[in-house]
Order: C-alpha cells, then structure tokens, then sequence
C-alpha cells in the first residue's frame, strides 16, 4: 500500500491512518472555538465544554481516529462583504482561538475550513473512507455541526451526532437543531461511546 503525507500526517491510500485504530470510526472535533463559545449562553455551552473534553481524553485513551476542523473566521469576515453585513447585526466576537482540552495534538489530523461544512474546499474526503463512521462533536448545531452533517451524508459516510458534546448560541437553537440532525444520521450520547 502506499503511504501518503497531508498536512504533516502519513495516511495510506485507503486514507487509514498508520497506527491509529479506526475501528471506532472518527471523533470530529468542530470549531472548539472561542467564535462559537463567546456569542453564546455559557450556561448552555459550558456542560458541553466538559463533556466534549472528557469525550476526547477517553477517545485519546483508545487510540481512536481524531480530526480537528477549524473555521478561520477572521478570514471569512475579511472576504465576505454578505457576511460582515449579517454579523455586524448580531454583533459576534470574531477569535480564533481553540477552547482549552481541545488542542490538537501532533499525531491527530487539523483542517481548516473556508466556510461551515468541515467537508467544503478540504481534504477530509480523501482522508476517511467511504462509509466511515463519523462521530461530530463541537459547534454550532444549526451552523458547522448541520453543514457537515448535510455534506457528510450526501457523500455516503454514516454520520453519528453526540448531542451532549454538540452546542448552539442557546439551549433553544441546540434543540431546533437537534431534530434535523436525525434526517442526515444517528443521535446518540457520549456515554454510550465510552
């Protein structure tokens, strides 16, 4: 088989990671970021916080396929005049920085996104198999989380949503988009991944 390298990583053509066991399938990390954590209802995202971090050690633990997808915000508002007319009216604060308990480590895959769905303008179709279980954690709900979800299903791959390690701007948009992430995959909760 022959080995690859993206983005600092060694993959195998098949997109199977050199000893990193993806039996589990694969824990996506989107945006665990401060643009989603700061223009929301910490009461809402701060349970989550915590669950998502313990989600993540206890995958680390296994040795279990991580992916890191991060939006640069900063570079959307500076090239979308749309949409720094709609920001402007929610007033979000736009930083890029990572959430503590979900830096990256060396051996786990980061990606930067140009825009909400983690499969959008990047190589995380040519990363995972086809079919692969994918298991979303991160932010927001009804933004990155459902555009990922959308684009991951329409590719084929089984899309799994951890819903105590997925947040919105408040418990009211978490929930709205909850019930549409059941059309694109499975609902499930990260105590019965653990």
């Amino acid at each position: 088989m022959v080995a690859y390298t993206v983005s600092h990583r060694t993959y195998t053509e098949k997109g199977r990671f050199q000893g990193i066991n993806m039996g589990m399938g694969t824990l996506l990390l989107i945006d665990w970021q401060n643009n989603d954590y700061l223009n929301g209802d910490a009461t809402h995202s701060d349970p989550v916080i915590l669950n998502g971090v313990h989600l993540l050690e206890q995958w680390r633990s296994q040795t279990q396929h991580i992916v890191h997808v991060l939006t640069d915000c900063a570079k959307i508002w500076d090239s979308n005049a749309w949409l720094r007319q709609r920001f402007k009216m929610e007033s979000p604060i736009v930083d890029n920085s990572i959430l503590p308990g979900f830096t990256p480590l060396e051996k786990e895959t980061l990606i930067w996104k140009p825009h909400r769905s983690a499969f959008f303008n990047t190589r995380l179709e040519e990363i995972l198999p086809h079919g692969q279980k994918i298991y979303c954690t991160g932010a927001a709900t009804t933004g990155c989380v459902l555009a990922t979800a959308i684009h991951g299903d329409a590719l084929g791959y089984e899309m799994h949503f951890v819903e105590d390690c997925i947040f919105d701007k408040d418990q009211r948009r978490h929930s709205m988009g909850m019930d549409i992430l059941k059309k694109f995959g499975r609902i499930t909760h990260s105590k019965d991944l653990l």
